[in-house]
């Protein structure tokens, strides 16, 4: 916390190390390895592996004696199974302490809705190329995740939100940062992002795409909202991994971290939008088949671990 440099130059490392095994580059070939970014220095990652090697081997050498590689810990290579998996949920029942004051959930819930801005590069521009399909449909992915969110902070109602859009990506974060909108729906994340715009938290993703990957992004600096995002952005997941559907909402567990006020922010979520699954097929249409890492990875797991585009 208070280190976006030092936080970026520990994500560039971990992805380097799976990057690095992905590729076939060990310990004794690191100078194969691209040359860092400037930030750093060139020699960044190629210092990095050849002092410990890429994860295939740090597992090797420091874990294999006592466990067993599993299939969860390998490398995903983009197409054989999906990366999309909710992590464990802890003690959900832990009380925590409710809206923080001047904080983002506060400022939502005082002013009656949520502001999320999204890109209008792929929007739909007037009713014909909604008819015609002519607009990039992974938009309407991302519109469905600020309805989840409005839900959930809003208790059951998820049409209060104000889409604002942009043109350019700058003009978004922006506004992010000026606090004209409360989350940025459809952030594209890589290895840079934390350095190259500090200052803003990322979801973990929920779209993948022609080798990207998009994400929830809202202002690094108000941790309970960042955390609230992460936990509505996985719920949608976790609901699809135990069957639970928008018509069976209240199987969600109640969630007690953000105050007893917003325990219901799982159940609310699915039930204005269903589970991923739900969802994707709403947006792509109920025939669509779900392909690479935009496939659940559930038991039987395969490889999770997929480096970020650098």
């Amino acid at each position: 916390d208070g280190d976006p440099e030092f936080a970026a130059l520990v994500e560039w490392v971990l992805q380097t190390l799976i990057l690095a095994e992905k590729q076939n580059i060990t310990m004794m070939t690191a100078d194969t390895f691209a040359e860092s970014v400037e930030f750093f220095g060139k020699d960044m990652f190629q210092n990095a592996l050849a002092a410990v090697g890429n994860y295939g081997e740090i597992y090797t050498r420091h874990l294999a004696p006592i466990s067993s590689r599993l299939e969860i810990n390998e490398i995903n290579d983009g197409e054989t199974t999906g990366l999309m998996y909710s992590h464990p949920l802890g003690k959900v029942d832990t009380v925590g302490p409710g809206p923080i004051n001047g904080g983002v959930i506060e400022r939502i819930l005082q002013r009656g809705f949520l502001r999320c801005g999204i890109s209008n590069r792929n929007y739909p521009n007037g009713i014909e190329d909604w008819l015609e399909a002519r607009y990039d449909k992974s938009t309407l992915l991302h519109m469905e995740f600020c309805r989840a969110l409005s839900a959930s902070v809003l208790q059951r109602t998820p049409d209060n939100v104000s889409f604002e859009s942009y043109s350019d990506d700058d003009d978004i974060y922006l506004a992010l940062e000026n606090g004209d909108i409360d989350v940025y729906a459809g952030g594209a994340v890589d290895v840079g992002s934390d350095f190259l715009l500090p200052g803003l938290a990322f979801s973990n993703p929920y779209f993948h795409r022609r080798g990207k990957s998009f994400a929830l992004v809202t202002q690094e600096a108000d941790e309970q909202w960042a955390d609230f995002v992460y936990w509505v952005t996985m719920a949608t997941t976790f609901a699809e991994e135990n069957g639970i559907t928008q018509n069976t909402s209240n199987e969600m567990p109640l969630v007690n971290l953000f105050g007893t006020g917003l325990e219901r922010l799982m159940r609310d979520a699915i039930l204005a939008v269903g589970n991923y699954d739900e969802m994707y097929k709403r947006v792509f249409g109920q025939n669509a088949t779900r392909v690479g890492l935009n496939k659940l990875n559930a038991s039987p797991f395969g490889p999770q671990h997929y480096p970020l585009p650098f």
